[in-house]
């Protein structure tokens, strides 16, 4: 049992933060100093005390090092013991007791015995022990810290052996082996009855004695026990069942703090929302979350309309590690701060193809993550954030809401009744992720996520951020190859040029295909891959910042699909396919099939749209042209130039 002394060299351990005993201060409150971060820690005598124990925590020993521990050994407990061995133990302390008592050492035999017969009246020991024995315990139990657990003897934890027959322990395993642990599911009642049948076989062969083959129903019990009880059901049930039957969300090692481990998945949301800045649907949005399993508590959110996807993984990821500030500080309707920032220890996901994509691979290993791909059909894995979809369901807005098809009931369009704006909806979602989940009672832990993250933090290590966000979002990005030609990028009817990449064409060639990337919640900007250096990445404005500023991709996708929609209502294509013919005819009529004499009228009035003098009266024509002399303004002379006859040529048709 450990001894507290509020003196310097008391070391206590919170989670996994180590606090030093700095100094004592008025009013019965001691210092304590964070031997990482120097962070002060001020409690009173009697929290102190409380905290270790209740176990919060762990009293080191003086003079520990201040680095963290692998494991400190808790104290032995004392009341599992059988009966017979505490009254033997009791004994043994009632002599030491006694010795201390009196300041005698553990060197002093002469007085130890003196004082032996004394003890052994007081407690009435019909067989005192030697003043060697007595020496001896002393010994242990200094060496030992005065751990009265070093005491207890050490045939308690003996190992016990078989009495049985080796070639009989192979035989009890064979059978269970060939008859118990099947899909048969033999009894052990029928599985004892052929061990017995086969080992009169053996005596019979004389490779056993009639002694040596009996061995009791309770012995077949007990070798069946040694099987895990997983791989027990496993193999007389089958696999499914047993994963259904000893579904745990614990692995190997249990989550103890926050921020071990955080759970990511996504859920298509029964709303259709619209766009604040065009007015049009957005349709129904897709909400990724990430939990930390711990508390259950929301540590990142992120609202995207392409589905689940890469993108929307990585956006939700990086505003879980981000500091909670850049989020909430124009936030006012919020009552309560956003906690949880920094890299967590593990994360774990589905088999989703965005978590199996090596771009996340990528991303887990710049963070230093563990990623854990739960099995198919599990849930109960990452129940933290499963549960937190479960509770999602409760907001019944009057407008823009998809329901379940019902046999008979008629439900409004939700597209058609789309009332919820984008913004609003951010809000909404924020303030539950922040305000309402958190402080829900778990009726399992009687206790607040909000409650339990706080706590956690303040017994964690500092957290780690990311020094620079561009590689994360260049992987977060849409990308595909596009060519860039003379009229720079263009994508999905969107051109991108820049004079960085009239150089790039200069060095590559005029026309080339690259990877180009872009974030899907903005258009403005593109970054091209450089073809001959990957590293080289340059970004690339649209030349149409006023319509592509702050425009998302579905944004920009939706507004072709309603174009091209209008397009198809006003019959925009039949137009263009008649004027074209009218046009095709007009040549046809005019300049070839009729031959009709040429209207110079009209072409007077039309020459204005030309800078062509093709038509003209015949008396406008000019024939004699005559050259003058044109005296030159430079002061360098002119060159001179020679006139030549133009040849004739043949004139010829093209088919």
């Amino acid at each position: 049992m450990d001894l507290i002394t509020f003196q310097l060299g008391l070391t206590l351990r919170y989670g996994e933060r180590i606090y030093q005993f700095h100094r004592q201060l008025d009013g019965g409150q001691v210092q304590f100093e964070d031997q990482i971060t120097r962070h002060t820690k001020t409690l009173t005598i009697a929290q102190a005390v409380h905290d270790v124990q209740e176990g919060k925590a762990l009293v080191l020993r003086e003079g520990f090092d201040p680095k963290l521990p692998a494991s400190v050994a808790a104290p032995t407990s004392l009341s599992d013991l059988p009966m017979h061995y505490q009254d033997d133990l009791g004994r043994k302390m009632d002599y030491l007791g006694w010795m201390r008592r009196l300041g005698i050492n553990r060197g002093e035999k002469k007085r130890i015995a003196e004082q032996i017969p004394v003890v052994a009246e007081r407690i009435k020991d019909a067989s005192p022990p030697a003043p060697n024995t007595v020496m001896t315990w002393m010994r242990i139990f200094e060496l030992n810290d005065l751990n009265p657990a070093a005491l207890v003897s050490r045939y308690l934890y003996r190992a016990k052996t078989r009495f049985t027959h080796p070639l009989v322990e192979e035989f009890i395993y064979k059978c269970l082996h060939k008859h118990y642990f099947t899909r048969a599911r033999n009894s052990l009642e029928n599985v004892g009855s052929m061990i017995r049948l086969e080992l009169k076989k053996l005596v019979l062969q004389g490779k056993l004695t009639e002694e040596e083959s009996k061995v009791s129903a309770s012995t077949i019990n007990r070798r069946s026990k040694e099987v895990e009880p997983y791989f027990a059901t496993k193999a007389r049930y089958g696999e499914l069942y047993a994963r259904v039957k000893f579904r745990t969300p614990f692995g190997v090692n249990p989550i103890e703090r926050a921020m071990q481990r955080y759970e990511i998945d996504h859920t298509t949301l029964n709303w259709v929302l619209i766009c604040d800045r065009t007015g049009l649907p957005l349709g129904r949005p897709t909400l990724t979350l990430v939990v930390d399993r711990y508390s259950s508590y929301i540590v990142g959110l992120h609202v995207s309309f392409d589905g689940p996807s890469l993108s929307s993984t990585l956006k939700a990821l990086k505003v879980a590690i981000q500091p909670k500030e850049m989020y909430t500080q124009h936030a006012s309707y919020l009552a309560n701060p956003w906690l949880g920032c920094g890299i967590p220890e593990e994360v774990a996901v589905d088999n989703g193809l965005e978590f199996h994509s090596p771009q996340f691979r990528q991303v887990a290993w710049e963070l230093q993550l563990i990623l854990e791909y739960c099995r198919v059909r599990t849930p109960w894995s990452k129940a933290g954030v499963e549960r937190v979809f479960r509770d999602l369901d409760f907001l019944h807005l009057p407008s823009g809401r998809v329901n379940k098809p019902i046999p008979n009931v008629r439900f409004p369009d939700p597209k058609k009744d789309a009332g919820i704006p984008f913004s609003i909806f951010c809000e909404t979602i924020l303030k539950w992720a922040v305000d309402i989940h958190p402080f829900h009672i778990n009726k399992h832990k009687l206790s607040r996520s909000f409650d339990l993250f706080g706590e956690s933090l303040e017994q964690i290590p500092p957290p780690r951020f990311l020094g620079s966000l561009e590689a994360l979002n260049r992987i977060a990005a849409m990308s595909r190859h596009l060519t860039v030609n003379s009229g720079g990028i263009e994508l999905m009817g969107l051109s991108y040029s820049c004079p960085e990449l009239f150089q790039m064409k200069k060095e590559v060639g005029p026309k080339f295909k690259t990877l180009v990337k872009w974030d899907p919640d903005d258009l403005h900007m593109l970054y091209v891959q450089h073809p001959l250096d990957h590293a080289n990445w340059v970004p690339v404005p649209s030349r149409t910042p006023h319509y592509a500023n702050q425009l998302s991709y579905v944004q920009h996708r939706n507004i072709r699909a309603f174009a091209r929609e209008h397009f198809k209502e006003i019959r925009g294509q039949e137009q263009l396919d008649m004027a074209r013919a009218e046009m095709q005819e007009m040549w046809q009529s005019r300049m070839i099939k009729e031959h009709k004499k040429l209207d110079y009228k009209k072409a007077v009035q039309n020459q204005g749209l030309s800078s062509s003098k093709i038509w003209m009266p015949d008396q406008e024509i000019i024939t004699d042209v005559q050259y003058k002399s044109v005296q030159p303004t430079l002061i360098i002379p002119e060159a001179k130039v020679t006139l030549e006859e133009i040849p004739d040529f043949d004139g010829f048709t093209l088919y």
